[in-house]
């Protein structure tokens, strides 16, 4: 037994610390209702009217109308099993909140597989499972019914796919593979139009591929992937046409908005957010609040609302948040500077020996779908310059993170460094991780049965 241990000490601590956070999840949904969430009901709204109305529901019934339909028809179908059995319609919610729950504990576990699958390292594997569990944002989804959460997972579904059948050599490539991966694409289309960036990605790499190899049939599959996954995402095109006369929008709410975002903003970094990591500070800076909303509840949206103590703070878009956990946030804001840093200095890294290397890494196609995932939430905010209305959460791009870290800390695992520096960088973590879940953890009654706040 003790010689089992400790040839498995680490898949032991990583399993452990898998189901605690699980069970993390589970107690946070317990704690949270969906109607406080982001969109208010919105994606309740699209499940109802496909439940009860038997139709996709218009601009009328839910204004995220024009989001593809795939999840949506999931929870209506279990939502309909689960009404078999009760007709409590705060129970049925909260399932369907479990099931998100279930969703982003599997999208730690699959940025701990791929991890694995790319860089062979324990190490690596473990850190980037207790950095991407440990990020708030991550949490968040976790908590309340949305379409992200199986987005998000689906894309790290066809990432482990992608690096099991070793796809970044051709010949590794068979029939069988390519047309699961088109297929899984298409998948992920009909679950949220932000897939054509993975769809995208791949395409583009494989271009740089076929060069590499001097192979233009390369290039032609490129060609034949890219068109065949429209085709198969099609029908949802046409009736995008049909229904709000438009087709490729990632926002047809905003369609008719003519304004852009001032390029400023993306350059500009607002150090008030250094003082008050909430909504509205750093509303002046991409970067401010893209970084402060992948640490902490920056919209103050994921509080319990019955948990409010005389002892409370109003942030800027009217809501409360107790004083306590407004100080952990600050804290833990603050301690996560250097591992962003870190991570960052860990992909120039990465950056300068791929062009070194002339782009040859089999880690190089994530590179691709990292820039990628990152330029889509940057045009998203310029075309639709309404960052008080949501266009700005690193939520949109939640893969962007286990990516980072993956290369970002097998590249630093390269550097040698001496053993005191490794000391203090794991007692660091370990600081890190007990103020992330501080801020993670709900607290407060149930909800289930609680009236709406």
């Amino acid at each position: 037994m003790i010689e089992f241990i400790k040839k498995n000490w680490l898949r032991i601590l990583l399993g452990t610390y898998l189901l605690f956070l699980l069970l993390v999840y589970i107690w946070n949904v317990l704690h949270y209702s969906t109607y406080w969430a982001y969109d208010g009901g919105s994606h309740i709204d699209y499940i109802d009217s496909i439940l009860f109305s038997k139709t996709l529901p218009n601009s009328a019934k839910s204004y995220l109308s024009w989001h593809e339909p795939l999840y949506y028809l999931i929870q209506a179908v279990v939502a309909k099993v689960v009404m078999l059995f009760t007709d409590n319609r705060n129970l049925v919610l909260e399932i369907l909140e479990m099931g998100s729950a279930f969703l982003i504990w599997f999208f730690v576990i699959l940025s701990a597989s791929l991890s694995w699958l790319v860089s062979k390292k324990k190490s690596i594997t473990f850190l980037v499972t207790i950095c991407v569990s440990g990020l708030f944002v991550v949490s968040e989804l976790g908590r309340y019914v949305t379409n992200e959460s199986l987005f998000q997972v689906l894309i790290l579904v066809w990432l482990n796919l992608f690096y099991l059948w070793k796809m970044y050599d051709k010949k590794n490539w068979n029939l069988f593979r390519w047309i699961s991966l088109i297929g899984l694409l298409a998948i992920i289309l009909w679950t949220k139009l932000t897939g054509i960036v993975l769809l995208l990605a791949l395409c583009l790499w494989l271009v740089i591929y076929a060069f590499q190899i001097k192979d233009k049939k390369v290039v032609l599959l490129s060609f034949i992937i890219f068109f065949l996954s429209l085709f198969l995402y099609s029908p949802w095109l046409v009736y995008k046409k049909v229904v709000f006369d438009n087709v490729l929008t990632i926002n047809n709410y905003e369609v008719q908005s003519s304004e852009r975002m001032d390029k400023k903003f993306f350059i500009n970094w607002d150090i008030s957010i250094m003082r008050d990591p909430f909504w509205s500070s750093g509303k002046k800076s991409f970067l401010s609040m893209f970084i402060v909303s992948s640490l902490v509840d920056y919209d103050n949206i994921f509080q319990n609302y019955y948990n409010l103590s005389d002892k409370k703070i109003q942030t800027d878009n009217t809501r409360y948040i107790n004083y306590n956990r407004w100080v952990e946030s600050l804290v833990y804001f603050w301690w996560s500077i250097p591992l962003v840093f870190i991570s960052i200095f860990g992909l120039i890294i990465f950056i300068w020996n791929v062009v070194k290397d002339n782009f040859i890494d089999k880690r190089f196609f994530l590179f691709i779908l990292l820039f990628g995932l990152f330029s889509s939430l940057v045009y998203n905010v310029y075309r639709y310059p309404f960052v008080e209305r949501g266009t700005l959460k690193s939520l949109f791009i939640l893969v962007f993170f286990p990516i980072l870290f993956l290369l970002g800390f097998e590249e630093l695992s390269k550097i040698k460094l001496k053993k005191i520096s490794y000391i203090l960088f794991i007692a660091y973590m370990i600081f890190w991780l007990v103020f992330s879940f501080l801020n993670i953890i709900s607290t407060g009654p149930l909800v289930i049965g609680l009236p709406i706040y």
